[in-house]
């Protein structure tokens, strides 16, 4: 009885599988039959295989990096100037061959494989060459897909969405749709420089032939799914949505937004599909190679974006989801199609009737600042307030109640798209909407976390979501129960976690799955499909909502939007001030070695920047290293080397996709004290430079004395004698100029050409610096030296603002005629030259503010602006930067004028003895191991038990002293022998700080309020802690890389606002542009230790003035 009860059974299974087989045989689908998608992404290829219950059976990935390595595109790109991001075209190819082979490989039933589909990353786009469909269209099995498409492509490098370079474009396209909200209810979108459309307006723009020998551009979703159909197949409604060109209304490509971006665009790009059309069978090519069937379906391609809402399993209108990424995205489904100027309105990647509302809450190559797991604001609160703990936020979020007691805690890490906003900072308000300075950390916990849930339900009901059915929230922060428990409580709804890795690729599979089902039964609903496929652990609920904290919530939302709303407005009320967000600011730094540019938007921050330097790049003139060294300590540059780097650099700017036309004002550094000598005639050479030729050619002939003198220069010992003598002394001299005579000074220069070459001198129609020599040359005339670089001269009477004449007669004759009088700092001296507009593209209207020097160009680099900043560079040298109000001179260091403000002075104080003695002191204690270094110091005490440790490797400049060696002394101001290697750690730091408060209060400093170290100490944060108890004041780093080009820019751009806001000040414009992470405190004072380092000052000053006597 028992073996016939056993064999009933096993009949019943068999007979229950096979009507399953059957009733799958009506539906299309048995249980053996698979469905792939591919998801072509930035870093990598992805196949994913369903079954017919959607259930992953096999996956094999292609990491561009590491598997195709000759193409060296690091992460998938390749980073060009002027803010272009592409990735190599063949490379793509290439790895489609790759990942069927390891398809192949892992024992994939191939000819199983029903339908592909293809997921891609959205916005880049691929340009088939005339003649390619034939290429496609005969693949052969016996070559590799990369053979024989390699001369497939008018563009070889494929635009990608990191892609930045657009701007102008974006800016010509939304003007002629009549703005960016017109644009938005066209095409879903307002004008976004990874936007399609805008690529390719790019590519016809700046290559006209390679554009005219396109004959088909695809998306990359479309592009493979071309290679794998053999044939040129068209963009998907959804992805086409993402280009800028697409009426998301009538699903046809809006015909003024393809004449607005590139002639003749229609007829490349065809007519758009509906979204799970079928466009063909596999090419014979993949049958033959890798086994699958002929019968194999191809679905149209789409986005990574539309095709994970797809893998998330959103098939209903009201479904929202919400990845808490490297950035925030949201999705959310809707039956209209309504638009806005936030955000993105695509058509749904399952239903053309459908519309898909995407929100992006954060520019989305923030993964190039590393915080792959998670969103940056979120990720540094952590680190800020729960010592990176995810567990001890999580129970510092549950420690504040629901609605946070009112406050608000807003993170903008970087410009934010939505709204759209370049405010960056760190925000807090208490509940009646003011600004705070702290706020308890689980108030910072919780604070961030709402507001990040409550700007994305505010912008989802400013496009008339109220009512949300579910949400399902995935990314790295999808783990957290107390994030999920507040996006439950401020939407007031169910939220879930699915179970699904690699949406984009299993979203795609499930695409082609559906437009095969669809081929035989095209009225099955997409929610039938998920309902019959999606069980329990796939879609699991995590959280409900509190009902209670509702009107906490809904009141707490009028609240932030009022904020955001804030925040929308300082944007507009910058441009009231005369600027946008898509207006450049051009520094430029014409240094020893090299050339270089930076632009600037209208927040400070870097948008491109390019160099030529010297030796590499015009190795003609043979300046190693930029300069020329004769004999008898001459050392000078070739001038016109000069000359043809600037016509080199703006070159590379406009080649690299700079928007020349943005650029409102350009400012110069120049190396100080260097000097150029016009020849007589010469200024007609610079107003009627012409562009149809070079600027050295134009050039050649303007200057008498071929070989500029440079700061490197010491053959002027006795000019300086001479110079000293005749103003009553050194200590006379620096009273009047700021500095005692220095032979790189440049009024002891002139005074050695015109003793030496006095035909050439005489020649000569005008002298400038280097800054002012390359105004000049942007002017087309010439151009007056400002007081700041004037006043590294001798020549300048820093407190009348005027030449000193007894120093300009001592010099040279008849000097203050070839010199023209000084001007102030931020002066506009003139408009571009016509030869720039012509050949580069600059517009008419930029202004050109008076150039600097360097030095006080790095200054403002530094964001240094008020009284009592102190900058000191930890480098090769040290060196000290101080703005002051009044001017005290010393017989050490330099007083300029100020750069920003000529009401202010800028002390400058130069030690020759800066990293090499703090090297070779690491070297000997700490076996060269920095850590170590840092170690020993922590193990003498704050004044080092007295014992002073004093290192001069070469002849010092703060004190003039020639005085070398290494000198140790005890408390009572004796020499020693020997001390620990703590005491000699600790001690060369503090010797080296001591010094420099010592020079500086002897200029009347003694009240510092806060110190910016950079160098590449500044690192070191037992140097930094010296600095902060010695000087007994904050210290700060900050993140700026090429000061002096920067400063130069900031210049130009506080030259230009001045103009029609002459009464803005220095600080207001930069505290409006400096946020926390761009000046950050590293160290704050002990203020237990001052009177030790007081005590010690005074020893420490005795023991180096003798010193400086020995």
């Amino acid at each position: 009885m028992h073996k016939i009860l056993s064999i009933f059974v096993l009949y019943i299974i068999v007979l229950h599988s096979y009507f399953k087989c059957v009733v799958s045989a009506i539906h299309r689908y048995s249980y053996l039959d698979l469905f792939l998608g591919i998801d072509l992404s930035t870093q990598s290829c992805k196949a994913t295989l369903l079954d017919s219950t959607l259930a992953v059976t096999h996956s094999a990935t292609v990491i561009f990096e590491e598997d195709l390595p000759q193409y060296n595109a690091k992460g998938g790109i390749l980073i060009r100037e002027g803010g272009v991001v592409v990735s190599p075209t063949l490379m793509w190819v290439e790895a489609l061959d790759l990942l069927f082979s390891r398809l192949k490989e892992s024992g994939v039933s191939m000819n199983l494989i029903k339908s592909i589909s293809i997921g891609a990353q959205q916005h880049g786009s691929v340009y088939w060459k005339k003649g390619s469909r034939s290429l496609l269209t005969n693949l052969c099995s016996n070559d590799s897909l990369v053979n024989q498409l390699k001369d497939a492509f008018s563009i070889n490098e494929s635009p990608i969405w990191m892609d930045s370079s657009t701007v102008s474009e974006c800016a010509a396209l939304e003007e002629s749709m009549g703005g960016s909200m017109k644009l938005a209810e066209i095409t879903g979108s307002k004008a976004y420089t990874r936007f399609t459309g805008n690529q390719i307006a790019r590519i016809a723009k700046l290559y006209p032939e390679a554009y005219e020998n396109t004959e088909r551009i695809s998306l990359v979703s479309s592009f493979a799914t071309s290679i794998l159909c053999g044939d040129y197949v068209n963009i998907d409604l959804s992805d086409g949505s993402g280009m800028n060109l697409l009426d998301i209304r009538t699903h046809k490509w809006h015909i003024p937004c393809l004449n607005a971006c590139a002639p003749n665009l229609y007829e490349r790009l065809g007519d758009p599909v509906p979204t799970t059309t079928l466009v063909g069978k596999i090419h014979s090519y993949f049958v033959e190679k890798y086994g699958l069937s002929p019968s194999c379906d191809i679905v149209c391609g789409s986005g990574d974006t539309p095709c994970s809402l797809v893998g998330l399993r959103m098939n209903r209108p009201g479904d929202i989801a919400i990845s808490l990424g490297t950035s925030n995205t949201v999705f959310a489904l809707m039956n209209e199609c309504k638009t806005d100027i936030e955000g993105h309105v695509f058509v749904s990647p399952l239903d053309e009737s459908k519309f898909c509302f995407i929100i992006l809450f954060l520019d989305t190559y923030m993964k190039l600042l590393g915080f792959a797991n998670g969103d940056l604001p979120r990720a540094r609160t952590c680190q800020r307030y729960a010592n990176n703990d995810w567990n001890v936020f999580s129970q510092l979020v549950e420690q504040s109640p629901p609605g946070n007691n009112g406050f608000i805690y807003i993170d903008r890490y970087v410009p934010e798209i939505t709204p759209d906003s370049r405010v960056c900072g760190i925000f807090m308000f208490n509940g009646d909407g003011e600004k705070v300075d702290n706020l308890s950390p689980c108030e910072c916990c919780r604070g961030i976390i709402e507001s990040q849930v409550l700007s994305m339900r505010l912008h989802l009901e400013k496009t008339g979501f109220n009512q949300f059915e579910r949400l399902i929230v995935t990314g790295g922060a999808s783990v957290n129960h107390s994030i999920l428990q507040i996006i439950a409580d401020v939407f007031q709804a169910d939220v879930f976690t699915i179970n699904v890795k690699d949406s984009a690729s299993v979203g795609a599979g499930i695409r082609g799955y559906i437009g095969w089902l669809k081929e035989t039964n095209p009225a099955m609903s997409n929610e039938t499909f998920f309902d019959e496929r999606t069980n329990d652990e796939s879609l699991r609920k995590v959280a409900s909502p509190n009902h209670e904290v509702k009107h906490i919530y809904d009141e707490m939302l009028l609240k932030y939007s009022k904020l955001d709303i804030n925040y929308y407005f300082l944007c507009v009320v910058s441009a009231i001030h005369r600027y946008s967000y898509l207006d450049l600011f051009l520094g430029i730094d014409l240094s020893t070695q090299s050339c270089k540019a930076t632009l600037l938007d209208s927040t400070l921050a870097v948008t491109h920047s390019a160099t030529v330097i010297f030796e590499e790049d015009l190795p003609q003139y043979n300046a190693k290293g930029g300069i020329l060294i004769r004999e008898g300590g001459v050392v000078v540059s070739p001038t016109l080397m000069w000359v043809e780097a600037l016509d080199l650099l703006f070159s590379r700017l406009k080649e690299s996709g700079v928007s020349m036309n943005l650029i409102k004002s350009i400012g110069v550094s120049g190396q100080q004290h260097g000097s150029v000598y016009w020849k007589k005639g010469s200024r007609s050479l610079l107003t009627n430079l012409c562009s149809n030729d070079s600027l050295v050619n134009q050039l050649k002939d303007a200057f008498s004395i071929n070989e500029s003198p440079i700061w490197m220069d010491s053959s002027t010992v006795s000019e300086c004698a001479a110079l000293e003598e005749s103003m009553g002394g050194s200590m006379k001299l620096a009273e009047i100029t700021g500095s005692k005579a220095y032979t790189r000074f440049t009024g002891n220069q002139i005074a050695r050409i015109a003793k030496l070459y006095p035909e050439a001198y005489e020649n000569t129609e005008r002298i400038s610096l280097v800054s002012s020599f390359a105004t000049s040359i942007l002017c087309g005339d010439y151009v007056n030296i400002d007081l700041s670089d004037g006043s590294g001269m001798n020549l300048l009477d820093i407190r009348t603002h005027k030449w000193h004449i007894p120093c300009l007669n001592a010099c040279a004759p008849n000097l203050y005629e070839r010199l023209g009088d000084p001007v102030p700092t931020t002066t506009l001296v003139g408009k571009i030259h016509s030869y720039f507009v012509e050949k580069y593209g600059l517009s008419p209207s930029c202004d050109i503010v008076c150039g600097s020097g360097d030095n006080p160009c790095s200054l403002v680099g530094l964001r240094m602006n008020r009284p009592g900043d102190i900058a000191i560079s930890l480098g090769t040298s040290n060196t000290v930067f101080a703005l002051m109000n009044e001017c005290k001179t010393d017989i050490e260091g330099h007083v300029f004028v100020s750069p920003l403000d000529e009401n202010m002075y800028m002390k400058m104080l130069c030690y020759s003895n800066g990293d090499f003695v703090r090297t070779r002191t690491c070297q000997r204690y700490a076996n060269n191991d920095w850590n170590v270094f840092s170690q020993l110091v922590e193990q003498s005490p704050p004044g080092n038990n007295g014992f002073i440790y004093i290192d001069r490797y070469v002849p010092e400049i703060t004190p003039d002293s020639r005085v070398c060696g290494i000198f140790m002394f005890n408390g009572d101001g004796e020499k020693v022998d020997n001390l620990s290697p703590c005491e000699c750690c600790r001690g060369i730091i503090e010797s080296q700080v001591l010094s420099m408060r010592l020079h500086l209060e002897k200029t009347g400093f003694n009240q510092f309020e806060r110190l910016i170290v950079t160098g590449g100490a500044s690192v070191n944060h037992s140097i930094l802690q010296i600095i902060a108890d010695v000087f007994q004041a904050d210290v700060f780093t900050i993140n700026v890389k090429d000061s002096a080009s920067v400063g130069a820019g900031i210049r130009g751009y506080i030259g230009w606002l001045k103009e029609t806001n002459p009464a803005m000040s220095n600080e207001t414009f930069f505290d409006e542009r400096t946020n926390d992470e761009s000046l950050r405190k590293v160290a704050s004072p002990n203020h237990e230790v001052k009177h030790i380092y007081d005590e010690m000052l005074l020893k420490y000053s005795k023991l180096e003035s003798s010193l400086s006597i020995v």
